[in-house]
């Protein structure tokens, strides 16, 4: 059986947060408890719940309107930006460009 220490696990996390970041500035993501758990595990122990939860409200929600250039959508794609930054230095990373 593979074992795999606390940092390989946090570092395979903040891949899949990576992807799911990816995926959500396309559009919204699905909800989901595999994504519930994702979060939870990255923000347990961290001061990171609110950015989690930033995070969640913002990749499930819809991209307002049909401009990408609308506030609205702005504001949805910042706080997504935002969020995902925060939860990597949460953990001593700096997040992918």
């Amino acid at each position: 059986m593979v074992r795999f220490t606390d940092r390989q696990l946090r570092a395979k996390a903040l891949r899949a947060l990576t992807e799911v970041y990816k995926a959500a500035e396309k559009g919204a993501v699905p909800r989901s408890l595999w994504l519930r758990f994702l979060l939870a595990y990255l923000a347990n122990g961290k001061d990171g719940q609110s950015a989690a939860t930033h995070f969640w409200q913002a990749a499930t929600s819809a991209i307002p309107s049909d401009s990408n250039y609308d506030a609205a959508a702005f504001g949805r794609r910042q706080t997504l930006s935002n969020a995902h930054k925060y939860i990597y230095r949460l953990h001593g990373y700096e997040p992918p460009e």
